[in-house]
């Protein structure tokens, strides 16, 4: 096999509040890709910068065939912070400038989607995008506006470029002895709950996607009053099989947030951000094996509160839980 490694000719341009675009060369086996975000922008004589920064001018990104999405986020905060955890912190995410009256100044943000377990491998083979079987493949961004950045931001010009590393087949060479043991495929679905309301033990619950392996789990959760990412709207998370009458996991949900911190050695505490493995509670690094079950047989659920605390102002007009659920299988 080659590991090929190539930034491709193609940009996504910012179009203000517009999906974009673009066809994926279909060559091999997707182990990774970089998107590399510029933004070219101006400040006004008045500026405030929406908490995370440029990371809000992507509403959403999709990589996605006919029929299945191998990743998809609704928000951009979801994408950085899922790198964050991945990467403990190493992610390039430029703060905005709050310098009044300026022009012609630049950011950059880098999100790393790494398919596999072994993220500090980007030829690594344990889940790939398969593009050379696929009639399509396509890379989506949803652009935000000016008003994603904060107050007193005017951009000038934007896009995304991105850079892939695959793996090619050499002459004689076949999938199977490539990938011995089977190719295994992503598949990210994105949900947002809201909560307009207090939901006591356990009792807000959201379905998670069956029918194969479930490796890991990303939770932000952001309050309405000003979409800044809050603590105490969920005051506890578990994961149930309602059928089975059985919690296996059910935490504080502020503690979760700093075993997260521990986990993934955040290099501060980011309220809001929960990152978890399913093997936590299947023992099996891909995840806990869902492909018997159906839908409902296992949920994500939270405790929730909507009255502030000293830390968090937020949420006393409710919120939304943003998750991101990442399967695999053949």
């Amino acid at each position: 096999m080659i590991i090929h490694t190539y930034t491709a000719t193609d940009i996504i341009t910012y179009t203000s509040g517009t999906k974009v675009a673009q066809d994926i060369a279909r060559n091999g086996y997707i182990t990774e890709i970089l998107l590399k975000l510029t933004c070219t922008y101006s400040t006004a004589t008045s500026v405030s910068a929406k908490e995370d920064g440029l990371a809000n001018l992507l509403q959403a990104i999709t990589i996605s065939t006919a029929g299945r999405t191998y990743y998809n986020v609704q928000d951009g905060r979801q994408a950085l912070f899922l790198a964050k955890c991945q990467y403990q912190d190493n992610i390039r995410n430029d703060a905005l400038s709050t310098t009044t009256s300026q022009t012609g100044l630049v950011g950059y943000m880098g999100i790393p989607i790494h398919l596999g377990l072994r993220f500090y491998n980007p030829a690594d083979k344990t889940i790939v995008i398969p593009a050379e079987r696929l009639p399509s493949l396509s890379l989506e961004i949803t652009w935000g506006t000016n008003s994603s950045l904060g107050t007193g931001y005017t951009i000038s010009s934007a896009n995304v470029s991105y850079t892939i590393t695959e793996i090619l087949k050499q002459t004689g060479e076949t999938e199977a002895s490539i990938f011995p043991g089977g190719v295994l495929i992503p598949r990210m679905n994105a949900v947002s709950k809201s909560v307009t309301s207090a939901y006591a033990n356990l009792s807000l619950t959201q379905d998670v996607p069956v029918g194969d392996l479930l490796t890991w789990i990303l939770i932000l959760v952001h309050g309405n009053t000003s979409g800044a990412r809050c603590n105490n709207l969920v005051t506890e998370f578990g994961i149930t099989f309602p059928k089975e009458a059985s919690t296996p996991y059910k935490v504080n949900f502020q503690a979760e947030t700093i075993q997260s911190r521990r986990r993934w050695a955040l290099s501060q505490n980011y309220k809001g951000v929960v990152f978890f493995p399913l093997s936590l509670i299947s023992g099996n690094e891909l995840g806990y094996n869902l492909s018997g079950y159906q839908v409902g047989d296992c949920q994500v659920a939270y405790t929730t509160s909507l009255t502030d605390t000293t830390e968090d102002s937020a949420q006393s007009g409710g919120g939304t839980i943003y998750q991101l659920f990442y399967n695999v299988g053949m």
